[in-house]
């Protein structure tokens, strides 16, 4: 497996409630993405953070790719800032009822 984190900074509260008003349909582009394990977006005081599983590398940055497309053509605003992004393959992966 394979993972990247990308954190965003700066971004106006508008934004993420924006993408939490619009997430179905992100989740339809997400879950289209043959390899994705998982993908989360946290929401914080000062930005928000995606985390993403994939099956491999490729399957991380197709899925990073879909999700930044999406939320660059329908959330306003989105595009303002550009994510500190951090990658790597898995080294532990735990996740309830997979045990």
């Amino acid at each position: 497996m394979f993972s990247t984190v990308r954190r965003y900074l700066g971004m106006k509260p508008a934004v993420a409630a924006e993408l939490e008003r619009k997430k179905a349909d992100l989740i339809d582009v997400l879950l289209a993405t043959p390899g994705l394990v998982s993908y989360e977006l946290v929401r914080t005081r000062d930005g928000m953070f995606a985390v993403t599983v994939c099956s491999d590398e490729a399957s991380a940055m197709e899925t990073n790719r879909r999700a930044a497309a999406w939320m660059s053509a329908h959330i306003p605003g989105f595009g303002a800032s550009m994510p500190e992004v951090w990658s790597g393959p898995v080294t532990v992966h735990v996740e309830r009822g997979t045990e």
